[in-house]
């Protein structure tokens, strides 16, 4: 790509917008890296002047708004800062590779190297980004959305005449995802059989009511308290820490909001409730209908009566135990 001459205004926050027409771009790329699968790190690309840097988005992350180009800058580059420019292009086509040179894109922003360590830019992906410019980061007012991607981040000499140690020295540029202070909940509920409730949930966060974006629930970070209501089944309460940029799986499984008996007594014992034989053994576990109930329990000679009153929701332990005592007399 031949370079661009002409100087844009000494300002770091000038900068060049272009009108979204492509352009013919034949440049080496140094290497190619997908945003989706950065953490909050980023990863580092080492590079020269000359060299190109390219980001695809192929996976959308609803919590990444924006790109950060981080460039360590060489003491020789900083002495000829004025000569060297920097460029986003995004658009890019065919799909940039490492031994691909010639492609066609869209410029976004060109600008002289600042005269110090390092240059922060930083491109918005989302309507919605809270992204600002400030006296060590620049923020490109042009939004790149994922499917503008993928992005190039070039740098060229302005002009001829590169001397030998400018051409050699070595760059490092860092590419990390910008992510919200949001962090993402992905909630999987099952009955007590293993299936899915066919009811849809109602959830709260924080005591407020939510709803699921996209399948996941979308969170602030933090310490949040959920609760799960289902038709049917009990409310479930969970504490989680939301993550910015992340989405955590949180499995449920559901409890009927029936009563529920269970049964410990020997297995000789026999048991009927409301008058109906109940198998304790195969089945040590009933779910019964809220209201009145009558329980015998018999083992042998011995018979025990008690009436009772289940409530929604409670679960009841049916204990019969045989005691048996030797006294020492005089």
């Amino acid at each position: 790509m031949k370079a661009r001459t002409a100087l844009f205004a000494a300002s770091f926050l000038a900068l060049s917008l272009s009108v979204a027409a492509q352009e013919r771009l034949r440049v080496p790329v140094a290497a190619v890296v997908e945003l989706s699968e950065l953490g909050e790190e980023g990863a580092w690309v080492d590079c020269i002047l000359g060299d190109s840097v390219a980001v695809s988005f192929d996976t959308p992350n609803p919590f990444i708004q924006g790109v950060e180009f981080e460039l360590r800058i060489p003491p020789p580059a900083m002495a000829a800062s004025s000569t060297i420019l920097w460029s986003v292009w995004r658009s890019l086509d065919p799909r940039p590779a490492t031994d691909r040179y010639d492609y066609r894109g869209i410029h976004v922003a060109t600008q002289p190297l600042p005269a110090r360590v390092s240059l922060v830019v930083q491109v918005p992906a989302i309507a919605r980004h809270t992204l600002r410019s400030g006296p060590y980061a620049l923020v490109i007012p042009e939004l790149v959305a994922a499917e503008r991607y993928p992005l190039l981040f070039h740098l060229e000499a302005a002009g001829k005449g590169v001397s030998a140690e400018l051409g050699k020295a070595a760059f490092r540029l860092r590419v990390r995802p910008l992510f919200t202070d949001e962090g993402g909940i992905a909630l999987t509920l099952r009955d007590p059989d293993g299936a899915v409730p066919s009811a849809p949930p109602e959830l709260w966060a924080d005591g407020k009511k939510v709803e699921l974006r996209d399948g996941i629930l979308v969170l602030k970070k933090g310490v949040r308290s959920i609760q799960v209501s289902v038709p049917g089944y009990r409310d479930e309460h969970r504490t989680v820490t939301v993550e910015p940029g992340r989405v955590i799986a949180l499995s449920l499984e559901l409890v009927g909001t029936a009563p529920v008996l269970n049964a410990q007594a020997p297995d000789l014992a026999r048991i009927e409730l409301d008058g109906l034989p109940w198998d304790h053994v195969a089945t040590p576990r009933l779910e019964i209908e809220a209201g009145e109930h009558t329980l015998v329990c018999r083992l042998g000679d011995y018979t025990v009566t008690r009436r009772f009153t289940a409530v929604k929701g409670r679960t009841y332990d049916i204990v019969l135990s045989v005691q048996l005592e030797v006294t020492e007399g005089p």
